[in-house]
């Protein structure tokens, strides 16, 4: 009779074989994942199989064994590891393909629960995630007026639009084209300028143009472009800002209830959200890679506008709503 199977005596296993273990992925801990090249899962099946086959190990699903009390998963290392690009496109990939895999372990429809500290966001009767690809965001929502970039699609078809940001994606949107356009970008830069709060010198390039005094320029955003520049035209009445790493230790599923729980950093529904260190703020910063024609005929080349959270205007000069007003920028 074999000795009776635990954790370590398992990892052990699969360790001996060269695979390293990590990460338990549900709330029993009798879960966990074991992560390689895509190119040697179907290989590493079969030694884990043969190397484990005194416990009767079954295929429960495509690369996922149950082996005794135990499941394990076996992932594509770019499912743990950042691929190239941004913040927010790494936490849609992880999203997208982690929350698929655990829908199937748990027989093709879960609950969905985002929590932020007390904060949480749950979704019922979800059977996929999906991108929203070219129906999403072009330039982070500015143009169509969308947002999501993720979808849950429920039983029913219908479908829960989501926005991720990667843990430390706080940026909303890029403000370059409707900032320009309203003459708000040009109208605050030369206010400050006036006002000895800036001053603005060529950065070596002729024609490229940097802030000086201040690195930056911080106004509050109004109401309007709160809602513009986080929700857009598709996150509301019924969908959800997601901010979080959506790392793989972060999903936990409870096999008996059928709950994916997913911890991320913040959740936002409403723009009663967007307070405090959240709140959102218009940044106009150096960025010499911003040197189109349009930049240079409106506005400046080597600045750049964005809809930022708060907490990412460290070091600018800030302008406040009543000096907005004074200045006289346009709303949205």
């Amino acid at each position: 009779m074999p000795q009776k199977l635990t954790r370590p005596i398992l990892q052990g296993i699969i360790a001996g074989l060269g695979y390293r273990t990590q990460m338990p992925y549900t709330t029993s801990s009798k879960g966990f994942y074991v992560y390689m090249k895509r190119s040697v899962m179907d290989r590493a099946m079969r030694l884990i199989l043969d190397a484990t086959k005194e416990y009767k190990p079954k295929e429960i699903r495509t690369h996922t064994l149950q082996i005794g009390d135990f499941v394990v998963s076996l992932q594509p290392e770019e499912a743990k590891r950042a691929p190239a690009g941004n913040a927010g496109g790494l936490a849609e990939k992880r999203f997208d393909y982690l929350l698929n895999e655990h829908i199937k372990e748990l027989g093709g429809v879960a609950t969905v629960e985002f929590i932020a500290g007390t904060k949480k966001f749950r979704v019922a009767n979800v059977v996929k995630g999906k991108e929203t690809g070219s129906e999403g965001t072009k330039a982070n929502g500015v143009g169509t007026g969308k947002k999501a970039d993720q979808m849950l699609v429920l039983k029913n078809g219908t479908t829960i639009p989501l926005s991720l940001k990667g843990k430390n994606g706080l940026q909303l949107a890029s403000l370059d084209s409707v900032w320009l356009d309203s003459g708000n970008a040009k109208k605050l830069v030369m206010w400050a300028i006036k006002k000895g709060r800036t001053h603005l010198v060529e950065e070596g390039t002729p024609g490229i143009y940097k802030l000086q005094n201040a690195a930056a320029l911080a106004v509050e955003a109004s109401a309007a472009e709160v809602k513009f520049c986080a929700f857009g035209t598709d996150i509301l009445p019924n969908g959800a800002i997601i901010h979080g790493d959506m790392d793989p230790h972060n999903f936990m599923v409870d096999t008996k209830t059928k709950v994916i729980t997913i911890k991320c950093k913040n959740i936002y529904t409403s723009a009663k959200d967007f307070t405090g260190e959240h709140a959102v703020w218009i940044l106009i910063r150096n960025d010499r890679s911003r040197n189109s024609e349009k930049l240079g005929r409106l506005f400046f080349k080597g600045l750049r506008i964005l809809a930022v959270l708060f907490g990412n205007t460290r070091g600018a000069n800030y302008i406040y709503k009543n000096e907005r007003t004074a200045i006289g920028l346009k709303d949205l």
